[in-house]
């Protein structure tokens, strides 16, 4: 906790999870494992959104980013980002926190792109190409 406090941020604590705010923006960290760190960027999913692709999307992203991943709640009601690492001692912790952040912050913006470019060709496919139709008029 000292290194989220280094950091400037302020960090509260269940034992297990150790929760942050960053620009109104809730993270949290399980070092319940030491030396492996679970940093998590979880949100609330919006029911507009196709679960279809956002899932595809969710499938797909270890291609887009190396460290970055996501999963889907089971209840489909929201969906959080993934980074893990080794944090062998306070002071590699306390440096990286910003970066795991920042690879948070990454890993969520190429799933959002991912998921649009899916749903770009779900609309493509779904609207007919009449650019090679020819119809004669009659007057």
């Amino acid at each position: 906790m000292e290194a989220i406090r280094y950091n400037g941020y302020v960090p509260d604590s269940d034992g297990k999870w150790i929760c942050f705010m960053v620009q109104d923006e809730r993270f949290f960290v399980d070092v319940t494992g030491f030396p492996v760190a679970h940093f998590i960027y979880p949100f609330s999913l919006d029911q507009n959104l196709n679960l279809e692709n956002l899932q595809l999307a969710t499938d797909r992203l270890p291609e887009r980013i190396i460290m970055g991943r996501a999963h889907i709640d089971d209840d489909k009601q929201g969906i959080s980002f993934f980074v893990d690492g080794i944090e062998r001692n306070y002071g590699h912790f306390r440096d990286s926190l910003n970066d795991y952040i920042q690879l948070l912050y990454e890993t969520r913006k190429r799933h959002r792109a991912l998921y649009e470019e899916l749903e770009e060709e779900r609309e493509k496919r779904k609207i007919p190409s009449f650019a090679n139709t020819k119809q004669t008029i009659l007057s």
